[in-house]
């Protein structure tokens, strides 16, 4: 069945079936956002709500939440369900919604491995058979039945899944892990041309946690969050910068630290570019208690998740309020989602559901309005 649906795929693009969701939305130039909760997807615009979305999210798998803006903030795309709701890749589509009026299209993707945005209204698909290997197609959300297949430089198949981790217009950053080792592996991180360019970095990263990149085009920057020792309780942290020509910058990341100097570990929970024009971060960080046996009952909370700021290479804190994840609107309005850290474990009795969902406010110059609860993560347009 891969082997049939990567080859027919272009074909079946062409039957798109458009349907008609709500279009409740009557200011479509106000600032947008998107959230997520453990059942459906939810896009406001504005004040107003443009539309819900029924769809099974994943609260403790982010391959499983993945959820993308095209470049234009005109449309939102995501994978189906299918693989969660009933078990059956066969049946995995890729949906895109209007996030000005709602409407909704879905294309069959049953080879999909991963997607990504590029262009102003593009999706790139990373197709896998044993029949063809790799492939990456694009297609127009703005005229869904025409595809293309996109040279993007291949990937290693002798490593795991190449994923799309960050996007520009012109450009993509993927990762994927290689074994390096007899029993060890890292991240080979590359920034490469979405048509047919060469690659513009490639590297490799202990274990790349998170990634984002600056608008700019050309001159485009990605940031890397990168830890060493995954799962155990001593890490260390690492935000390196990736230019579009080549170039790799280490930033400071010192003042995130556990303080005194003590064993410890550092975690970049979101990592984000602005709308004031600079990266941005939660960052949470804890001690560790050797005494204790398990690398989870060793960790001791040191600083929440708090806002990080990169200023120049030096990341600064810039607001001391437990927070996961921030998207600003505008210059004085930001939506805020908190979510319990659960650093050191939790005696809570849904703990997938309790540490990886919380409530989301409105901050309006400092004054907060609650949205909803059971919210798994938040997102944007580009900035």
């Amino acid at each position: 069945m891969l082997v049939l649906a990567a080859v027919c795929l272009a074909v079946v693009l062409a039957t798109v079936a458009i349907v008609q969701w709500r279009t409740n939305q009557e200011d479509g130039n106000a600032a947008a956002y998107a959230y997520i909760t453990g059942q459906e997807l939810v896009i406001v615009r504005g004040d107003k709500e443009v539309t819900r979305v029924s769809r099974i999210f994943d609260e403790a798998d982010a391959t499983q939440r993945k959820l993308v803006w095209t470049n234009s903030g005109d449309y939102v795309a995501f994978l189906s369900d299918a693989g969660l709701r009933v078990g059956d890749s066969a049946l995995l589509e890729l949906i895109f919604v209007n996030t000005h009026t709602g409407t909704e299209g879905r294309i069959p993707c049953e080879s999909c491995d991963d997607f990504a945005a590029v262009g102003d209204n593009d999706i790139i698909l990373a197709t896998y058979n044993t029949e063809q290997g790799s492939r990456v197609l694009k297609v127009d959300l703005e005229s869904p039945g025409m595809t293309k297949q996109v040279d993007i430089p291949s990937d290693n198949r002798s490593g795991y899944l190449r994923s799309f981790i960050a996007t520009t217009r012109d450009f993509v950053v993927t990762r994927q892990s290689i074994q390096v080792g007899s029993s060890s592996f890292a991240d080979k991180v590359e920034v490469v041309g979405v048509e047919g360019s060469s690659k513009a970095y490639s590297g490799f990263f202990s274990s790349a946690t998170a990634a984002t990149m600056s608008s700019g085009g050309h001159g485009a920057t990605a940031a890397i969050a990168a830890g060493t020792n995954p799962g155990l309780c001593e890490t260390d942290l690492h935000i390196t910068l990736l230019d579009t020509n080549g170039g790799e910058t280490k930033t400071d990341t010192s003042a995130a630290e556990p303080p005194g100097g003590k064993p410890g570990g550092t975690h970049v929970e979101d990592l984000w570019w602005g709308l004031d024009g600079h990266f941005h971060a939660t960052i949470i960080s804890w001690t560790c208690d050797l005494t204790k046996s398990s690398e989870v009952e060793k960790q001791v909370p040191a600083s929440p998740a708090a806002l990080w700021k990169l200023d120049g290479q030096k990341w600064v804190k810039e607001d001391l309020s437990p927070v996961a994840m921030v998207r600003q609107l505008d210059e004085d309005t930001r939506i805020v989602l908190v979510i319990p850290d659960c650093i050191g474990g939790t005696t809570h009795d849904n703990p997938q559901v309790y540490c990886n969902s919380g409530r989301l406010y409105r901050d309006d110059e400092g004054q907060q309005a609650p949205i909803a609860d059971g919210v798994i993560s938040i997102s944007t347009p580009p900035a």
